[in-house]
């Protein structure tokens, strides 16, 4: 309601048509039913409806995003739309079941409300800093380079979103059983969190090897020479949500600790870095400036946030090679 008021000032502060902020307040509402039913069947340890829900919604915002953007040509508006629809389609879908479910009341909780505010409320500069690092690039490029190089830089971000998907939907999967290992508070579960998570930091950087390789022929299957343009940003994005998956498993720990406005700084703090260095580098380096800002910009977010993890959640990363006698 509040974004409606100052709708005016959001169009103009960003530089967008009132038309794209509604929407993009329509899918903001969208996005919190689909999270509440998401969250629902992860404390319910149901990873199949998760799993099938989001690869579901990720895949159809996938599909309709390419298609309006390469074969309608829609570029911006086509991304637009595709995530409008998708996010639209599923948040009905999400709230009838938890209608089925019984999962929804008119009644208020005063506890859970406001044990709900002290949590959340700290992470709207969290929500703002990730637009700042995942979203802005496209503002800039549009505006430095013309919507022909946002379009292609779109394609190729499309194409970077499947490594998203499946990074959030393991994190989704492993934050539950982490939580677990957390309160039993043991020496050798924790140092089997440890080699897990490296297991996982290794078999994400293989993926992300893999990319340089495939990039240029999936990218001309999918759609086509005239879009080839984009293979060559397609690994370098992938990369950046290698290091992003690198963050979600340490941010868990923070999550844990209940640690949100140390969460929200850092991740405004990384978005901040993010604009100033898009000002200059897409000057400097084109198209690849924006990728290379939001790989560096990333990474700072990934480092501080697991510095901060192991300072509230001591665990043994130094000590994967060593089996506790404990």
């Amino acid at each position: 309601m509040m974004s409606i008021l100052f709708i005016d000032l959001i169009s103009a502060t960003l530089g967008l048509s009132k038309a794209l902020v509604l929407i993009g307040i329509l899918v903001a509402f969208c996005n919190v039913l689909i999270q509440i039913r998401l969250g629902q069947w992860q404390v319910r340890n149901n990873p199949f409806k998760f799993g099938i829900f989001l690869i579901s919604l990720s895949s159809t915002n996938l599909i309709i995003s390419l298609y309006l953007v390469v074969y309608s040509d829609m570029q911006i508006e086509g991304r637009v739309l595709g995530i409008l629809f998708a996010a639209a389609f599923f948040s009905i879908i999400g709230f009838l079941s938890l209608i089925r479910n019984k999962l929804v009341s008119p009644k208020v909780c005063k506890i859970y409300l406001k044990d709900a505010i002290k949590f959340g409320v700290p992470l709207i500069p969290h929500t703002i800093g990730f637009f700042l690092i995942l979203g802005v690039d496209r503002a800039f490029i549009s505006h430095k380079l013309g919507l022909e190089s946002a379009g292609i830089y779109m394609v190729a971000v499309q194409f970077s979103l499947a490594a998203s998907i499946i990074l959030n939907g393991i994190n989704k999967a492993f934050s539950p059983w982490l939580f677990n290992i957390l309160n039993r508070d043991l020496y050798t579960e924790k140092l089997k969190v440890v080699r897990i998570t490296y297991l996982m930091y290794f078999l994400i950087s293989c993926a992300v090897v893999l990319s340089f390789f495939i990039s240029g022929p999936l990218v001309n299957f999918v759609v086509g020479p005239d879009y080839l343009d984009a293979a060559i940003f397609v690994p370098l994005l992938i990369l950046g949500q290698g290091i992003k998956g690198f963050y979600l498993l340490v941010t868990n720990y923070m999550f844990y600790e209940k640690k949100t406005e140390i969460i929200s700084f850092i991740t405004i703090t990384t978005g901040g870095i993010n604009v100033i260095l898009l000002t200059f580098a897409i000057d400097l380096f084109g198209i690849h400036g924006a990728a290379y800002s939001f790989i560096f910009s990333i990474s700072i977010q990934w480092l501080t946030t697991w510095y901060f993890a192991n300072k509230y959640v001591k665990m043994p990363w130094s000590s994967i090679l060593y089996k506790s006698n404990s």
